[in-house]
């Protein structure tokens, strides 16, 4: 008889007439993501939505998201680090285009 361990540390006993099988080291013993545990993203902004962007910065000005998030997108999904995102991402493209 043979113990051996595998990959895991389990300890695996075997005869020694059989064949020692470890896991393959492409198996990964943590929870495989599924479709629905990835992040539902890349929802496009709408007009409506920069529009609001731009009226609650100019209220209640730049890094105020919580606030922007509170009054301008409180039935929205997105969230105050959306918010922040897309302005940077705005605030790039137009500098991008101004030079």
């Amino acid at each position: 008889m043979l113990i051996m361990k595998n990959h895991f540390n389990f300890v695996q006993e075997i005869d020694s007439d059989e064949e020692y099988d470890p896991l393959p080291s492409h198996y990964n013993i943590r929870k495989a993501k599924r479709k629905s545990d990835r992040k539902k993203g890349n929802n496009l902004w709408t007009l409506t939505e920069v529009e609001a962007l731009v009226d609650g910065i100019s209220q209640f000005g730049l890094g105020q998201w919580t606030a922007i998030k509170k009054n301008f997108f409180s039935s929205s999904y997105r969230t105050s680090t959306d918010i922040r995102v897309i302005h940077e991402v705005l605030s790039r493209i137009s500098f991008s285009h101004r030079a």
